[in-house]
């Protein structure tokens, strides 16, 4: 895996796992909140610049749906991770990053970002099964060729991290 895409609802942990498989990995990783956050048009048009000029690098992983640009690394990737969470997990995840990032911006999102909890948030964490999901699902059968991995709780991603830490040793401890 040299190019991975890593999807899933918010709160599902995407940008945590990111972080975690990128160092096991050696790989930059890029979060596209970095890229797209932003109400002004002009900042999605420089965001869409940034992630042609990343899709285009040999080694990467990027951290993000974002189904209006998602084409653009979906179809680079030669890896795609479906973090498949259970909506009350990514819930759960969605109140302790507000608690964690209350009144700060997260290192994953641009400067500026306000960590709010409202409503209409919360409301697509308990129907992303519905709307989010369903979406991923039509990308995935799309891009059936590459490698498409779903972990469905915290302990699968677990073991996942360890597998590839193990690999990752094994070829340290091999070179």
């Amino acid at each position: 895996m040299e190019r991975i895409v890593i999807l899933g609802s918010s709160g599902a942990g995407k940008s945590t796992f990111a972080k975690k498989l990128s160092a096991i990995l050696e790989l930059e990783v890029f979060h596209l909140d970095r890229f797209f956050w932003s109400d002004e048009r002009l900042e999605k048009t420089r965001g869409v610049e940034k992630l042609r000029e990343v899709t285009q690098k040999s080694r990467w992983l990027i951290d993000g749906n974002y189904f209006s640009f998602c084409e653009l690394h979906l179809k680079a990737a030669d890896a795609i991770i479906f973090l498949d969470m259970p909506p009350w997990l990514c819930f759960w995840g969605a109140l302790r990053r507000y608690c964690r990032y209350y009144k700060i911006s997260p290192d994953d999102i641009t400067e500026g970002y306000t960590n709010k909890l409202i409503l209409l948030r919360l409301l697509k964490i308990l129907t992303f099964r519905f709307h989010g999901r369903r979406r991923i699902e039509r990308k995935l059968r799309e891009y059936g060729s590459k490698q498409i991995i779903r972990l469905h709780s915290r302990r699968e991603v677990k073991a996942f991290l360890a597998r590839q830490s193990m690999r990752s040793g094994d070829i340290k401890i091999g070179v």
